[in-house]
């Protein structure tokens, strides 16, 4: 067999992958499209892969033994050594609410569906819940160690039966999944970024250049090579992480590959610093994501130097004492025998004790799912594990419901209107007290995880983790339709205002304003850092213990996010004469610090949402803005009839 020659400039390419996603994921304003450099690792994993597969096949000796052979002693014992320092760091250290979640992701990652398993989920990889999985940067191997399994079989079979159609087989790969991906890439973005049909074509592209070097001769053009890297380092800086943009970063990768032999290109990718840094790139892309996350349990503004020298010096050990030897003497039984163990770890994991003795602390209620409209209600709702120490009773919606005017308490039709997220089911047994106290018909129009806001005109638009297109163009439509019947004295908005982008909700709230008496718009309570955890249990692992008569705090989650949500929610309420706004922040903090203890009473359920307790600290501000609002709104009501 003749040997694959070792280019040093691709080593040094995979450097210029690997340091700018570590950067992306310390803070994305570094380096905003950083996250690229998984594309890069794409490519040069395709040409490397074809180049090989074809080399063998030339010379008459492929074997998919050898072959899944040297991928097993490449991938699997780092892999393995970081998910079993993982497991024991999550057992020892983290928060027992996930170690469930950790052993989960651990087996998905060891046994390649990891894309798969975040994508059913956790969803959005920019979402906070993807922020708390050491796991998550596993999905890129999956896709590649899936792609391993299915594209050697490809290749051999052309080879043997119609070998000349080799190279357009690969390209109509190429192009079926780039379609793909064009295609999906805003109508169902989650699936788009995780699933190996459309992320082939990067691959793909990396297999063509393979094929094409050895068929067409290419020769050296360093300028050419040069420009590719530019491209790579421009995607970086100037490309959305999904959409057409990548294929700039992509096509530069095949220019690097294919012409920096010589040149300027060649000279910054062969520096010995720079190769030597992508030798480590494994072992730094393994190391890195879990170190980020399992920092943010001791601090959320942890020196990026000492984050930066920890990764270091984990992926060298892991590098000259796993890598390095397993790769040269490591037998595929010895490796599989640690596999196995580390797999009966994560499963050990799993059924390992992960809820604290809450003796002491009144049990919480939370009506998370009470007023929820959701026709899938429950499907795959990973709250429901964070809400096992809560009492949260559950009332399953009518099929219907969130088309047909949403849960309705009253008789006749509604005066009042709630629409919102979660953070509108929160605050929703607060306000049904106060209305029916009142006297008054309410509509509950709120879905957990589902955006409250719409575009005008109507149609189906992205498809969503819990609706599919047609359903939330169903929900937005009945909305609108009811409100304009109803024409209903005031309408609450309540929202995670700090996820809103700010021209997200103006289309919405003009609607409302137009046609409801008033609108009301709840400011969001300040968030705490600790994530989508639930809070009683997190406050007992950071040795919280209740004091009866005496309220506790925790330290604020600061964000600009929060702060421009409620910069956002003033700036609404000056620009229309009937819209106003109740304050929270004040209720729940101090200073810099959250309440989250009223003697026993937990105030919070997890980092943004109140338990039904907290919420209900805002009685008397929904009492005291309802209450004149709709007694103004029958006045006019009034005035008007008299006048006819």
């Amino acid at each position: 067999m003749k040997a694959i020659k070792y280019r040093p400039e691709i080593d040094g390419l995979r450097a210029f992958a690997v340091l700018p996603v570590i950067l992306f994921h310390m803070q994305k304003d570094l380096l905003p499209g950083g996250n690229i450099g998984v594309d890069v690792f794409f490519v040069i994993s395709g040409f490397l892969i074809t180049s090989i597969i074809k080399s063998e096949l030339e010379a008459g000796n492929f074997s998919f033994k050898r072959f899944w052979g040297r991928r097993i002693r490449r991938i699997v014992p780092a892999m393995t050594a970081v998910i079993a320092a993982s497991l024991l760091f999550t057992y020892f250290f983290i928060f027992r609410g996930d170690r469930p979640d950790v052993a989960k992701q651990s087996l998905a990652a060891m046994f390649s569906f990891a894309n798969i398993y975040f994508w059913r989920m956790v969803g959005d990889y920019w979402g906070a819940a993807a922020g708390d999985s050491p796991m998550l940067h596993t999905w890129s191997l999956s896709v590649e160690e899936q792609f391993y399994l299915f594209f050697p079989l490809i290749v051999w079979l052309v080879w043997h039966y119609r070998p000349a159609w080799l190279r357009n087989v690969i390209s109509l790969i190429a192009v079926v999944s780039l379609v793909m991906f064009l295609y999906f890439c805003t109508r169902q973005p989650i699936p788009t970024f995780y699933l190996l049909p459309t992320r082939a074509w990067e691959l793909a592209a990396g297999c063509y250049l393979a094929i094409a070097i050895k068929d067409q001769h290419l020769h050296t053009d360093a300028p050419l090579g040069l420009m590719g890297l530019c491209m790579i380092v421009a995607s970086y800086f100037f490309v959305p992480v999904m959409g057409v943009g990548l294929v700039l970063a992509v096509i530069g990768t095949v220019l690097v590959i294919a012409f920096a032999r010589s040149g300027l290109a060649k000279w910054i990718l062969a520096q010995p610093a720079v190769v030597y840094t992508g030798k480590l790139s494994y072992s730094l892309y393994l190391w890195h994501w879990p170190v980020i996350v399992f920092a943010t349990y001791y601090s959320r503004n942890a020196s990026h130097w000492l984050l930066m020298g920890i990764i270091v010096l984990l992926s060298m050990a892991s590098y000259y004492l796993v890598e390095t030897p397993t790769r040269k003497k490591a037998t595929v039984p010895a490796i599989l025998a640690c596999f196995a163990l580390t797999v009966l770890g994560a499963v050990g994991l799993m059924y390992s004790p992960s809820v604290y003795d809450q003796t002491g602390f009144e049990k919480p209620q939370s009506y998370a799912f009470y007023y929820d409209a959701n026709p899938h209600l429950g499907v795959n709702d990973t709250s429901k594990v964070k809400l096992r120490t809560v009492n949260a009773p559950v009332r399953d919606p009518a099929p219907d419901m969130y088309t047909s005017g949403g849960f309705i308490v009253g008789q006749g039709k509604p005066s009042v209107v709630v629409l919102g997220d979660s953070h509108g089911i929160m605050w929703s047994n607060p306000i049904q007290q106060v209305t029916e106290k009142l006297g008054l018909t309410t509509s509950f129009w709120l879905m957990n995880g589902v955006d409250t806001f719409l575009k005008f005109p109507l149609r189906p638009r992205v498809v969503l983790s819990r609706l599919t297109a047609q359903e939330k163009y169903e929900y937005d439509a009945a909305r609108i339709e009811k409100i304009k019947e109803w024409k209903p004295d005031v309408v609450i908005v309540a929202v995670r205002w700090s996820t809103v982008k700010e021209s997200a909700p103006g289309e919405l709230i003009d609607y409302l304003a137009a046609n409801a008496g008033h609108v009301v718009l709840i400011e969001q309570p300040p968030e705490i850092p600790m994530g989508n955890r639930n809070a009683p249990q997190y406050l007992i692992y950071k040795h919280y213990k209740p004091e009866h008569g005496k309220s506790q705090y925790f330290p604020m989650k600061k964000s600009e996010e929060y702060d421009a949500g409620t910069a956002m929610l003033k700036s609404m309420a000056e620009r229309h004469k009937n819209i106003t706004y109740i304050p929270t922040y004040d209720l729940y903090a101090a200073g810099d610090q959250v309440r989250v203890l009223d003697g026993e009473r937990p105030v919070y359920l997890d980092e943004s949402h109140l338990t039904d307790y907290g919420a209900k600290l805002l009685c008397g501000r929904i009492e005291q803005t309802i209450a004149p609002l709709v007694a103004s709104s029958a006045e006019r009501k009034t005035d008007a009839a008299a006048v006819r």
